[in-house]
């Protein structure tokens, strides 16, 4: 496999870190015993044109096997809706820091147990373009120093998400909200689908209300707060843990985004018929009033006869 293909795959791995939410590392295991981890798993790094930044970060080997480490950077962007990014060439990278950016040490050997701290130095330019600029720091494994082949070609990163200070486009809106139009009980899941049409990612903060048909609150759906980069979209998933329920209710979304606090607002409705319970119903009281109905006939009948009219 060429180191251009390798970089075009999509890292499932890396979608942990572009949620902003993960509080230790992220980690990946290969053969022969080898478990590296990589910590912090993202980095959210404001700056200045002209600004100088270091980070650092922490590779280690929880295996029981050496590894050779060895650090590079590449683009990223995003895939699909649910936060997954796939690795890009440097030409190719839309928001590319890649030559602004230096790694420290950029190779070393990981004995197990063994942990190594490695600087990432960012040099911003004075004419760097408002806005997000994006690339993952990747630790990628080769042969350790047994000779022995350990893990080859596996990657394992942080994303950085760096803002430039400047005449920074946040904008966004809702794509969609997905729920059933129509459903016999409940749980019922809702994804609403928001698209950053800015140059700089977001992190919405949001939430569903349910209503009822006369209007009236049911339940709150708090959503999970995570990253849209630029020029895509992203899903929030929210589950109203109801059962048996008649009716039409709206589903309303309302959320806030950016540093003006954007407000967001869309809404949908879902029709509840539990029809499970109730078609045996009204089949049993149709062929409760078929009975009743022909048992009068029969009556009835039976009085004409004895009355002689019949």
């Amino acid at each position: 496999m060429s180191a251009s293909s390798q970089l075009r795959r999509v890292v499932p791995l890396l979608s942990l870190a572009i949620a902003a939410f993960a509080v230790g590392g992220a980690g990946v295991s290969g053969q022969s015993g080898t478990a590296i981890r990589i910590s912090p798993p993202n980095f959210e790094i404001s700056v200045e044109p002209g600004e100088v930044v270091a980070q650092q970060m922490r590779v280690s080997n929880r295996g029981g096997s050496p590894v050779l480490i060895t650090m590079e950077v590449a683009g990223f962007r995003p895939q699909g809706q649910e936060g997954q990014v796939e690795l890009t060439e440097q030409e190719e990278a839309e928001f590319g820091i890649l030559t602004w950016t230096s790694v420290s040490p950029s190779e070393f050997l990981l004995e197990p147990g063994q942990e190594e701290a490695v600087t990432f130095l960012i040099e911003v330019p004075e004419n760097a373009p408002p806005g997000g600029h994006y690339m993952s720091v990747l630790a990628t494994l080769g042969s350790g120093g047994t000779g022995q082949g350990l893990v080859v070609g596996q990657r394992i990163g942080s994303l950085v998400l760096l803002r430039v200070a400047g005449e920074v486009v946040e904008q966004a809106h809702v794509a969609e909200i997905v729920a059933p139009g129509f459903a016999a009980k409940g749980p019922i899941d809702f994804d609403v689908v928001l698209r950053n049409t800015g140059n700089v990612h977001l992190r919405p903060i949001g939430e569903l209300v349910v209503r009822g048909t006369f209007g009236g609150e049911i339940v709150r759906l708090p959503l999970e707060q995570r990253n849209i980069l630029p020029e895509s979209e992203r899903a929030f998933s929210a589950t109203w843990d109801t059962g048996w329920n008649l009716g039409r209710y709206t589903v309303e979304y309302t959320g806030i985004y950016g540093s003006a606090s954007t407000t967001l607002k869309a809404s949908t409705s879902v029709i509840l018929f539990p029809w499970p319970i109730i078609l045996p119903i009204a089949a049993g009281l149709a062929l409760l009033a078929f009975m009743v109905i022909r048992v009068r006939t029969r009556l009835a009948r039976s009085f004409r006869v004895l009355a002689g009219r019949e």
